[in-house]
């Protein structure tokens, strides 16, 4: 992009920030323009999305009527073609993959993330709080089923010990 140059981008940058403080001491020559670019969309991400969208459509615009490529079109068909993917003809037939959404930001995209990490942990949560109140519901069947089966026991030995006590006292009358 020839209007893009290091020395607009770095022009751009000191409006927004101190980009001075990030740059190597420039005497002669510029750095490489993709770093430069790296370095301010650091700082500044938007601003520079935004400031390179706006000279692209500078670009376009200049090209469009230095070559007389305007076209009146009804809006809605405009529309199409800007919203469009791409466009591919074959066999004299013209084809166009639109896009209905545009682009999410870096930012949207790591809010999204975010949220789902959140729901993602909430969940592991939720699973793992299940897990222990199983454990607990297991834990206290176990005992349960103990009780019952320790009750069942208690109540065996007294009735044995019952007709102990019955035999014990017939013999002891009858002798």
């Amino acid at each position: 992009m020839s209007q893009l140059t290091v020395e607009k981008i770095l022009e751009f940058a000191r409006k927004k920030c101190n980009i001075n403080d990030y740059m190597p001491d420039i005497e002669k020559k510029y750095p490489n323009r993709s770093w430069v670019c790296t370095v301010v969309n650091t700082l500044i991400e938007d601003d520079l999305s935004a400031f390179i969208a706006e000279t692209l459509r500078e670009k376009e615009t200049k090209i469009v009527m230095k070559k007389k490529l305007a076209v009146n079109a009804i809006p809605e068909i405009a529309d199409l073609f800007k919203n469009s993917v791409t466009r591919s003809h074959d066999n004299c037939k013209f084809y166009q993959y639109i896009r209905n959404e545009r682009r999410r930001t870096y930012k949207e995209i790591s809010s999204e993330n975010n949220a789902k990490a959140e729901e993602i942990e909430e969940l592991v949560k939720a699973k793992n709080d299940l897990e222990e109140m199983m454990v607990a519901m297991s834990n206290e069947h176990e005992c349960y089923k103990r009780a019952k089966s320790d009750e069942k026991a208690c109540s065996r030995m007294s009735q044995e010990e019952a007709k102990e006590e019955i035999d014990h006292e017939d013999s002891d009358r009858m002798s």
